[in-house]
């Protein structure tokens, strides 16, 4: 929320306050927004860290490079993201 609404408009990869790079995504039709936690492709379906890992254990997949191919954060940087989403 804090890229929002510093007044961010575009989807893109952004530095939190807390140092983080994460992929915000921007919706255009309610002037919201949203942080992409995970993304896999069919091809990577398999990963141990996408098919056995559930999302209370850490396994991070290029969490500095965000991509839609194979991404996850760390179980550290979700629970950064989420007490900052609490604050606002």
């Amino acid at each position: 929320m804090e890229v929002l609404r510093a007044g961010a408009t575009a989807s893109g990869i952004y530095e939190l306050s807390s140092s983080l790079r994460v992929f915000c995504y921007m919706s255009p039709e309610n002037g919201s927004a949203w942080t992409l936690f995970m993304s896999q492709s069919f091809g990577n379906r398999n990963m141990v860290e996408f098919y056995r890992k559930g999302l209370s254990m850490n396994a991070p997949v290029s969490s500095s490079q965000p991509n839609w191919q194979a991404y996850r954060l760390s179980l550290q940087v979700g629970s950064t993201i989420e007490q900052l989403a609490l604050q606002q």
